[in-house]
């Protein structure tokens, strides 16, 4: 692998240059992008960046964009000038990324078609950062209703992408069908960055929906695609989708490589989707505080389905039981994060004296293969969003009657990964009043993946002997409904 200095930015566009008049880019039309037309209009609409930015201090840009050649090409404006990118997710409420970008002090940009509209007032710009300065802030709030924006620096973040894409093993055939949304880490630096890092090409399909997922077979067809990458719930629904015989041949004949991330693979969607398609999901676990992807699955482990992947190069891990006794997962990265952004600037925090940090995730450890076993932090993933108690909790709590308390905890299930269940204490005789007092709140305060899917009613609320909520105790089998 390139050293530190080597992998910034000036070394990321001069490999550019190499490649521009091979395809980067593929969009729904059929039309094509080469890595020269990344190289110009990055150029171009970086001038267009320091005419909005002005005087701006903090050099923080947020965007909420759709999928697209856009994404490609504002990134690696920003690369070139040396700011630092705030992606939002377009499905997030309003007031949720007012208050994202106000935490970054950044200056959101318009829509991409008024942004490209704009003319720049300079000449296509051919200056590069030498040193390493913040790149991506992705928002992430661990255990608590409150965002973290993990900041990535450029440098950590190309040579990450490098990382990922030599032990994926692209190539400059790899040839991807992106439908992952391209603000989430997965979509940014898996399916895109560490796409060209290997000088491979990036199938633009339509963002993942109910609607898109009926003809996701039939149009990714059209371009040969020969990797995916994909979420459990997505792969669960491609593989309940595919029933063309024909399709499955073809499938495997193009050797097509599927990596799935997000959330661990249930065994029962790993079943169905190699006898649906022929085709075996890869599993990739990673940290953004770590830099992104950690671990990749190889094919005898995939073929397989015993869910151990391979530490990628540069990563440690080690094991050390929790406050409840488990075996939690700490991970040293070699490009971790700057820090956690607050005040203008990223402010170190989580790791050990060792450089390790705490995942939240329970996992078994074989040399360098790695096995995730459960979560210990609370956040829950249902079908590879990520939902987080205490905001659920805090907004549910605003109609709770007095001696009246609530918990939010996951309960496993066999397609999204996790569900979310309601702990409801003290009801007594109003808990159908209650529970229905609740979800009508949970319709006015929560997004459809907050939504609780199970209520249970408890005589209290178990916890640990620290007095901590134990939320895994409510999740426990003997306490199912």
């Amino acid at each position: 692998m390139k050293s530190s200095h080597q992998s910034g930015p000036v070394s990321w566009f001069a490999d550019l240059v190499t490649r521009q008049t091979v395809s980067c880019w593929i969009e729904p039309d059929g039309a094509m992008h080469t890595y020269g037309d990344l190289l110009a209009s990055s150029a171009r609409w970086a001038g267009v960046l320091i005419d909005l930015l002005g005087s701006h201090p903090q050099k923080v840009v947020a965007y909420a964009w759709v999928n697209g050649w856009h994404h490609a090409v504002i990134t690696h404006a920003a690369l070139r000038l040396g700011l630092a990118l705030l992606p939002l997710q377009v499905n997030l409420p309003t007031a949720h990324q007012e208050e994202l970008i106000a935490r970054a002090g950044a200056v959101l940009l318009p829509e991409p078609a008024t942004f490209f509209a704009l003319a720049p007032k300079r000449e296509p710009l051919d200056i590069l950062p030498e040193a390493d300065v913040p790149f991506v802030l992705a928002a992430s709030s661990g255990t608590t209703s409150v965002p973290k924006l993990i900041t990535l620096s450029a440098f950590g973040f190309l040579r990450s992408a490098q990382n990922f894409a030599q032990a994926s093993g692209f190539s400059r055939q790899t040839r991807v069908y992106h439908v992952l949304p391209m603000s989430y880490m997965a979509g940014l630096m898996n399916a895109l960055f560490a796409v060209f890092a290997a000088g491979g090409a990036v199938i633009e399909g339509p963002r993942f929906c109910a609607e898109s997922a009926l003809d996701f077979w039939k149009n990714q067809s059209r371009f040969n695609p020969n990797t995916f990458s994909v979420t459990p719930l997505i792969a669960a629904n491609l593989a309940m989708l595919a029933r063309d015989p024909g399709m499955r041949d073809r499938l495997v004949q193009h050797a097509v490589y599927v990596q799935s991330t997000s959330a661990p693979i249930p065994p029962s969607v790993r079943a169905l989707f190699a006898e649906r398609t022929g085709l075996y999901l890869h599993n990739v676990f990673g940290i953004t505080e770590c830099g992104g992807p950690a671990t990749v699955e190889s094919i005898t482990s995939a073929a397989s389905g015993d869910d151990w992947s391979e530490l990628l190069p540069g990563f440690e891990a080690k094991i050390i039981s929790d406050e409840a006794q488990l075996p939690e997962l700490w991970l040293k990265s070699p490009f971790p994060m700057l820090g956690y952004w607050q005040d203008g600037q990223p402010h170190p925090s989580g790791v050990d004296a060792d450089g390790y940090f705490a995942t939240g995730d329970l996992a078994e450890l074989d040399g360098r293969r790695l096995r995730i076993i459960g979560r210990s932090k609370e956040c829950i993933k249902r079908g590879g969003v990520a939902v987080f108690p205490n905001r659920i909790e805090h907004e549910l709590s605003q109609v709770l009657p007095e001696g009246v308390e609530i918990a939010v905890f996951a309960i496993p299930h066999v397609l999204l990964g996790e569900q979310i269940g309601l702990a409801i204490a003290g009801a007594g005789s109003t808990s159908e009043a209650i529970k229905v007092l609740l979800s009508l709140q949970a319709l006015a305060k929560l997004s459809p993946d907050e939504q609780p899917q199970i209520f249970r009613f408890v005589e209290s609320l178990p916890r640990l002997a620290n007095g901590k909520l134990n939320r895994r105790a409510l999740a426990a089998p003997s306490r199912l409904p």
